[in-house]
């Protein structure tokens, strides 16, 4: 299993593509940029067979990473695992998107039932506020 990630070099939007092998946690490719050929690269290092062999590849959800991967491994969206942070980020932004617009619907209607509702939302309910938690167990009714 390999991980791909950029990391900041210096200053402004300089970036290397950093490849690390995740069982042994040693880094086995850096390149410069961020860009799908920083990891073509790393991929064209290998055979075809030994490519083969990459059980996974952990990554954010950047689309030249993507494709360079689609392009190097054979059945490269069963072993593509985007991490979690990533992942976290983009599903909070759809929900608050959905929670605006549902908003919105209500209000012409007269019903602010989720207005400064926005919080309750977004937190997972371990780490919701004590103070915010009664008022997500009233939303909870309500919906």
């Amino acid at each position: 299993m390999v991980g791909v990630d950029e990391k900041a070099a210096g200053r402004g939007q300089d970036y290397i593509t950093v490849v690390s092998n995740l069982a042994t946690g040693t880094v086995e490719y850096l390149a410069d940029e961020r860009r799908q050929a920083s990891l073509d690269g790393f991929f064209s290092q290998f055979s075809a067979d030994e490519r083969n062999g990459i059980e996974a590849v952990a990554m954010d959800m950047w689309d030249p990473y993507i494709t360079s991967t689609r392009q190097h491994l054979e059945d490269a969206d069963d072993k593509i695992v985007f991490d979690r942070y990533h992942l976290m980020a983009y599903l909070t932004k759809a929900v608050d998107t959905v929670r605006k617009q549902e908003n919105r619907a209500l209000v012409t209607t007269g019903d602010k039932s989720l207005s400064g509702t926005k919080y309750l939302w977004l937190y997972s309910a371990e780490n919701l506020p004590i103070v915010t938690r009664t008022a997500s167990q009233s939303c909870e009714v309500a919906t």
